[in-house]
């Protein structure tokens, strides 16, 4: 006779490490007890992943949910310092960031972005934007916040004189301005990497620094499922 297959109740969950980090996952599965015959069939999960628990603590350097700037700013850092921005002022108060682009896959994203009526900031590399422009044009007119992150990933506390910072904003401005009329004024630096001589330099060129407090960390992790990056 046709009849589907069995499976055993869900197995307990793997362990999981008891140390500090957001990578790490747990899974649990179900056995085949019987196997389907005729035209049955055996569909249904038979794994399943999900976060392991976060033992991180305030005070060992990661934003963890329920940490905040203003509760714990030796993870999530200042809520605003002059001239810096770590994260949003008020409590449950989120700014999507996106590093890097444009992209081959950044139209899919404001596709997903619209779709969703979420708004972000994209922290735009001038040497990417040829023969994308139009895709910094759209993120204007989506209604993002356009910034930058540069020509490229260059540390920029490897420049010691304003005329090397001037030149590399000023080459990212034109690149920006000649895709979209908009002047970006808001810079965060590769890798996080600043000190007194550049920020006090971009300041006096017009830019606020902007960081962050909250890292999803696909960049380590490529594999990483969605559902983990939204738990992080």
């Amino acid at each position: 006779p046709d009849a589907d297959c069995e499976l055993s109740a869900w197995s307990a969950w793997s362990p999981c490490p008891q140390e500090c980090g957001v990578h790490f996952q747990r899974s649990r599965s179900k056995v085949v007890i019987q196997e389907a015959s005729g035209t049955g069939t055996c569909n249904g999960a038979k794994v399943e992943h999900a976060a392991c628990p976060n033992y991180c603590q305030c005070g060992d350097n990661w934003c963890n949910r329920g940490e905040f700037c203003d509760n714990c700013p030796e993870d999530c850092g200042p809520c605003q310092a002059s001239g810096e921005a770590w994260g949003c002022v008020n409590q449950l108060e989120y700014a999507l960031t996106f590093d890097g682009g444009p992209s081959d896959v950044t139209d899919s994203l404001l596709d997903i972005l619209d779709d969703e009526g979420v708004k972000a900031a994209f922290f735009v590399r001038g040497s990417q934007i040829a023969g994308r422009g139009a895709v910094v044009s759209r993120m204007v007119a989506d209604g993002h916040t356009v910034a930058t992150i540069g020509t490229d990933y260059a540390e920029i506390t490897s420049m010691t004189t304003e005329e090397e910072l001037r030149s590399l904003v000023e080459a990212t401005q034109a690149a920006i301005g000649g895709a979209a009329c908009v002047e970006p004024r808001i810079f965060r630096p590769p890798y996080g990497s600043y000190d007194e001589f550049t920020k006090e330099t971009l300041e006096a060129l017009g830019y606020k620094l902007a960081l962050w407090n909250l890292d999803s960390r696909d960049w380590q992790y490529h594999n990483t499922i969605p559902s983990e990056i939204v738990w992080r």
